[in-house]
């Protein structure tokens, strides 16, 4: 073999060596593309690429199968190359959602062509189509997910806007196949809102909404246990609830049970007491659960509403016998950047309406963590609850009054973490009144045995503000033909069906959190733009002041020189006059530019580096070793000659 070699020249060994080369450069490439298809590295900062360990948890103990259709067009994709981008990164997502299951999801990939079946179906699961030209050509971009019991659940539209929850997104929906039946949602009703006689009994239109996607059962004011069947538990306005069915809230968020509790400083929707004379306002309109509170953490500022300047409301008051519109600083709403925009809770929603909304505050030592879901402005203040609970607040009164405390007030917010039970023990029961000789009743259930402290993290959830439920706080209604047109001018329902679907979910579901997707700026680019600032913005500055001044000046002589017909007569002098103006004119735009082609300069310079270390660096440096090679080649062929020789 050895003395074959000897006999081949140089020329074609050479040729050789580079078939090789190609050889094997293909070979790797067919390699990792068939072996290495679902691998990757994530080298971002927030490892946005990777998936949370719940997610993973989720799938790996998948027992019902799963069918996940993912359409999208590639008419989409070539349309838009950047949502081309956003539609690989889905699919690539789906298929490792697919791979993790370890079989338990089928995963079909389908271009839904016009006028095709594929389209027809996609339709049919209700998928949302994008119009891609005039002769109405549909293209989509949707999941449909179905399991054994022919249940399905779909994501009509990937929005490249909400990429930051596409995993929570893909987790919800299977885990919603995996887990059909609808949960049961435990309520404590302390404001009507299943409706009373004020109100023809008709129901607010949240809980309407709440009860398409859950089932809604309400427990008394005294009950001892908190159903084994209940997984999230709703607490409303609670005034007069019993001490034993507050130790069953207790016991019901430390064995892992979730809740949501909305209080209020002053529920200004509180229903009226009927007596004889008719309704009559009621004497308490406020709630709270200090004793619980404490136990999980958290306060609510007693005796305390926020008033916020920069967001208030505009209502009609009046001011010395007139009417006027004026910002009612008790009433506001909660925009993009009072929300929490890592929050699948929160960080769809545009705008939350409340009215006279109490604040919320960790407590000093805590062992839970505190989360600010909603909070004012800065401009914003605390304001003494008795204001908000007079007949007719005066808003100009309050206005003229108003100092900001430049704090941000948190007025819904998540709470989790370890915690400890308010309660020693459980509370000994009441004593029946009546009668002894009365028959006695079925025999109750003896308790659990008492929970001391939770076992995993607690999971809660208080708003300070019940008003933030009923209908004048975010919706008009209007009458359509004899039908009732129900119109939001804010997301407090999707806020409170929110807060629902992610306590409904898996534990793993509730920890995901939106992800970091966000625009990056280059540091070093943004260095060099405000070092170019300093060096030569004055500059600038000082030209452009020149030039206007002479562009009057320019004006002025023009413009008071024109006769009846509008032409401009001048004397010679002002012929010259005008002449050296704009002469000086295009001299300073020509310094203009020069001194902004100095503020790009040392940018455009960074660029053409990056250009050549991208596009001319790795050959080079191909080249150098393959020229380090061959010498180090060269000298020890040499070497062998010399020893042969020798």
């Amino acid at each position: 073999m050895i003395e074959w070699l000897n006999k081949l020249d140089r020329k074609t060994i050479a040729i050789t060596g580079v078939v090789l080369v190609i050889v094997c450069f293909l070979s790797f490439n067919l390699f990792t593309s068939l072996s290495l298809t679902n691998s990757r590295i994530d080298l971002t900062e927030e490892r946005i690429y990777t998936l949370s360990k719940g997610t993973k948890h989720a799938l790996a103990n998948l027992q019902e199968p799963i069918k996940l259709r993912l359409y999208a067009s590639k008419s989409l994709k070539e349309a838009s190359p950047q949502y081309g981008l956003f539609m690989s990164r889905v699919q690539e997502l789906v298929q490792t959602y697919a791979r993790l299951a370890q079989g338990k999801i089928k995963l079909e990939m389908l271009n839904p062509e016009p006028y095709s079946p594929e389209e027809d179906r996609a339709v049919g699961f209700g998928l949302r189509g994008i119009p891609l030209d005039e002769a109405g050509s549909q293209a989509y971009f949707g999941l449909v997910g179905t399991n054994s019991t022919d249940d399905h659940d779909v994501i009509p539209l990937f929005s490249a806007q909400r990429e930051s929850f596409l995993e929570y997104d893909l987790t919800r929906l299977v885990y919603n196949l995996a887990n059909p039946e609808k949960p049961v949602i435990g309520f404590f009703d302390g404001i009507a809102v299943q409706g009373s006689r004020m109100t023809q009994f008709k129901a607010w239109q949240v809980l309407t909404y709440m009860k398409q996607f859950f089932t809604m059962k309400e427990l008394d004011d005294d009950v001892k246990k908190i159903p084994d069947n209940i997984k999230v538990l709703m607490i409303i306005h609670p005034q007069d609830l019993e001490e034993s069915a507050l130790y069953a809230i207790d016991q019901f968020v430390l064995r892992g049970g979730r809740a949501i509790v909305f209080l209020d400083p002053n529920a200004i929707n509180s229903q009226p007491q009927m007596t004889q004379r008719g309704p009559v306002p009621p004497k308490n309109t406020s709630s709270d659960l200090p004793k619980l509170m404490k136990a999980w953490g958290l306060e609510m500022i007693k005796d305390k509403v926020v008033g916020d300047r920069q967001l208030a409301t505009r209502v009609r008051a009046q001011t010395q016998g007139r009417n006027v519109i004026t910002d009612y600083i008790l009433w506001f709403g909660v925009r993009k950047d009072g929300l929490a925009q890592n929050e699948v809770i929160t960080g769809d929603l545009e705008e939350l309406r409340f009215l006279t909304v109490g604040a919320l505050k960790p407590l000093k030592g805590a062992t839970t963590t505190f989360t600010p879901l909603a909070q004012s402005s800065a401009n914003s203040m605390l304001v003494d609850v008795a204001k908000s609970k007079a007949r007719r607040p005066n808003p100009i009164e309050l206005l003229n009054e108003f100092k900001p405390s430049q704090d941000r007030y948190v007025v819904a917010a998540r709470v989790t973490g370890p915690a400890k039970s308010a309660y020693e023990s459980a509370p000994k029961p009441k004593k029946e009144e009546g009668n002894k000789d009365t028959k006695k009743g079925p025999k109750e259930k003896p308790l659990p045995p008492h929970i001391k402290e939770s076992k995993d993290p607690i999971s809660v959830i208080v708003v300070a503000d019940v008003d933030v439920l009923a209908d004048r706080t975010w919706l008009t209604a209007q009458n359509l033909l004899g039908q009732r047109i129900v119109v939001p001018f804010a997301n407090n329902a999707d806020f409170a069906i929110n807060m629902l679907d992610n306590f409904t979910g898996s534990k793993e579901l509730i920890t995901l959190r939106g992800r970091g997707i966000k625009e990056r700026s280059f540091k070093v680019v943004n260095d060099l733009q405000r070092a170019a600032e300093i060096r030569y913005r004055k500059t600038e500055q000082g030209l452009q002041k020149k030039l206007e001044e002479l562009q009057k000046k320019l004006a002025g002589i023009e413009g008071n020189q024109k006769d009846r017909s509008g032409n401009v007569i001048l004397t010679k002098q002002q012929q010259a006059l005008v002449k050296k103006f704009r002469s000086d004119m295009i001299s300073l735009r020509s310094q203009l530019r020069a001194v902004q082609h100095a503020l790009s300069k040392d940018i455009d310079a960074l660029e053409t580096r990056l250009k050549f270390l991208n596009i001319a660096a790795v050959p080079i440096l191909i080249t150098i070793i393959a020229f380090g090679l061959a010498v180090i080649r060269r000298r020890r062929a040499g070497r062998r000659s010399a020893t042969a020789r020798t």
